[in-house]
């Protein structure tokens, strides 16, 4: 008898299990619609269907990857870590995911880590956007303070993808940290070349103007600054640094 029950149980859960195949077919419409959320930088919306994939399909990398890019947004960093490190476990050649690890090291201030987790993407041939991946691994030499291979690796990037402008404005920040005035001007100059709206690279690069001296070209960078980001915290540092060189040009 209870083996007979036993039987029939077994019989119905095999029945009832679903192949990897329906599993990613089933939690798909989750998956996708996550991802749009995403792309809306809509958290909510994305972790509401993300969550739904992930009770489906626990064993799909690119869930995973998604959940961890949702609750970086949120600035939930330790969930961020856990999906991504499980995205990667799944997959550990995800370098996608592995940037987005990185990037979570970073919003955490854990230097090393981001570290090593950009080292390892640059030495991926297959990863689309190596550029990015050694601008990130500069960033994260810079918040050390290693500035040499701060630049170098931006410079890296820099010869993989000139028309890339973060890595020209942070390369500039460096610089200027070194004090090498002229370089950080050629660099956020660059900047804004390739991006007019780049309000960062225009506050920087009118506070190089300021150091050099340069006070009519220091206050039409403050000025665009306030024209592009007026309620901005930028936008605030520039008109007070607008009205202390009013003050004082002749």
């Amino acid at each position: 008898m209870w083996l007979q029950v036993a039987a029939i149980l077994t019989v119905l859960l095999a029945g009832c299990a679903r192949t990897p195949e329906e599993l990613k077919r089933d939690s798909r419409p989750y998956l996708d619609r996550g991802l749009k959320y995403l792309q809306m930088k809509n958290s909510t919306g994305a972790l509401k269907e993300l969550l739904k994939a992930v009770e489906i399909n626990p064993e799909d990398p690119r869930i995973h990857n998604g959940l961890g890019l949702a609750y970086q947004l949120k600035q939930k960093y330790e969930k961020s870590e856990q999906h991504l490190k499980k995205a990667i476990e799944l997959d550990p050649d995800y370098s996608e995911a592995r940037n987005n690890l990185g990037a979570t090291y970073l919003a955490m201030q854990k230097w090393d880590k981001a570290i090593e987790q950009f080292g390892i993407i640059t030495r991926d041939v297959l990863y689309r956007s190596p550029d990015l991946a050694y601008n990130n691994l500069g960033y994260a030499y810079f918040r050390k303070g290693m500035f040499d291979k701060a630049i170098q690796n931006y410079q890296k990037s820099i010869k993989l993808n000139d028309t890339m402008p973060v890595s020209h404005h942070n390369l500039g920040l460096v610089w200027l940290e070194m004090g090498k005035l002229e370089e950080a001007r050629k660099e956020f100059q660059r900047a804004v070349e390739i991006y007019p709206e780049y309000v960062d690279a225009h506050y920087w690069l009118a506070r190089t103007y300021v150091s050099l001296k340069l006070t009519d070209r220091a206050i039409e960078e403050f000025k665009e600054v306030i024209r592009l980001a007026p309620s901005s915290e930028l936008g605030k540092l520039a008109q007070q640094s607008l009205s202390i060189l009013d003050s004082i040009k002749p």
